[in-house]
Parts: C-alpha cells; sequence; structure tokens
C-alpha cells in the first residue's frame, strides 16, 4: 500500500512528475512541496513545448529542487515515481547523454547541502 511517511519537524518532501500529451507531444513538468504535517506549502507546473517524457522528467527533478531552495527549505525528501530517471541520477552520466548538463545540474541540486 502506497501511503504517506511522515516526515521530521523542519522537513519537506518535494513530489516531481513529468508528463507528455501523447496528441500534441507537449511536455510538462509539476511538483509539490508538502511539511511535516502533510500541508501543502508550494507547487509548480511547467509546460514546455515539445520533446520526450524523460526531458520533462529531468526539468521537474532541476525545477522543484530549485523552487525548494529559493523558497529556504534545506531539509528536502525528493520524490519521482520515474525509476529511469533516478536511476540515471544516481549513476555517473555519460557525457553524451542528450540530456548530459540538465541531469548535472539536477545532481548537484538534489545533492546540494
Amino acid at each position: 500500500m502506497v501511503a504517506w511517511k511522515p516526515l521530521c519537524v523542519g522537513c519537506v518532501k518535494l513530489n516531481v512528475d513529468g508528463g507528455c500529451n501523447v496528441d500534441s507531444g507537449a511536455i510538462y513538468a509539476w511538483g509539490v512541496i508538502r511539511d511535516h504535517l502533510r500541508n501543502w506549502v508550494r507547487g509548480f507546473v511547467l509546460n514546455m513545448g515539445a520533446g520526450t517524457v524523460f526531458k520533462a522528467e529531468f526539468w521537474g527533478l532541476f525545477e522543484g529542487p530549485t523552487m525548494a531552495w529559493n523558497t529556504g527549505f534545506s531539509n528536502i525528501i525528493v520524490e519521482s515515481n520515474s525509476l529511469t530517471t533516478v536511476q540515471i541520477i544516481t549513476k555517473e552520466t555519460n557525457p553524451n547523454h542528450p540530456f548530459f548538463s540538465l541531469i548535472e545540474s539536477c545532481k548537484r541540486l538534489i545533492n546540494a547541502d
């Protein structure tokens, strides 16, 4: 069963996702920050034109932590439902990957102190 797991006081959870409209090819990224009491704190939605769902997922993993840091949060738990994206973010990235710069930016944000 999927359920909310309580956070420590002062922690926030950032859930991010990306998507693609198969008819138009438009891609979107979105995310939401919730506090330790499950209260909505802040969110975002990006309309990024055309592209792939992976591009949208990576942009979500970039914009979400950026928004959280800029809001003043430093104890952030980031969650994504894209296993492939998470696996790419957590491993060494091939410099020839089409999203190399974006992936490396995501890593820096997620691993920031």
